[in-house]
């Protein structure tokens, strides 16, 4: 008995190796080669202790602060975004301490060129992450 159920199990685990490793590869395919990141202040006021920190892979990009309307902006080598969200979290001029969990965009068209992860912290504790061609 033990010798028939073998093969199915063989069978079965061969499987399931090539639906993970598909699937791996359509992940893989939708995720943005980035080399580079803003964040955007588009408050009238200064944002204190701004973090960006990006799930599962947990990197982290911080800063003291970002004056009204201005922004930080880090170039790097194009590296594949590995993050399918972020928590974005800063005080502002008041004292008031927000914190956002967004998803982040994900590449559909499976677009090979280097681009710009863009978030922009508005008024109310708004938060947008878009993807832009790099210039």
């Amino acid at each position: 008995m033990r010798h028939t159920i073998a093969p199915y199990f063989a069978l079965l685990f061969m499987c399931l190796c090539a639906l993970s490793t598909s699937g791996c590869k359509s992940l893989q395919s939708q995720r943005f080669v980035i080399n580079e990141a803003t964040i955007q202040n588009d408050t009238e006021g200064t944002l204190h202790n701004v973090r960006v920190k990006h799930e599962p892979n947990g990197t982290v990009g911080a800063t003291n602060a970002i004056l009204p309307h201005k922004s930080l902006n880090v170039g790097f080598d194009g590296r594949t975004m590995m993050a399918n969200s972020c928590t974005i979290s800063w005080t502002d001029d008041h004292n008031q301490f927000y914190q956002k969990e967004i998803m982040l965009p994900k590449n559909e068209t499976n677009n090979p060129s280097e681009m710009h992860l863009h978030y922009r912290i508005g008024a109310n504790g708004k938060v947008v992450a878009e993807i832009e061609e790099t210039h």
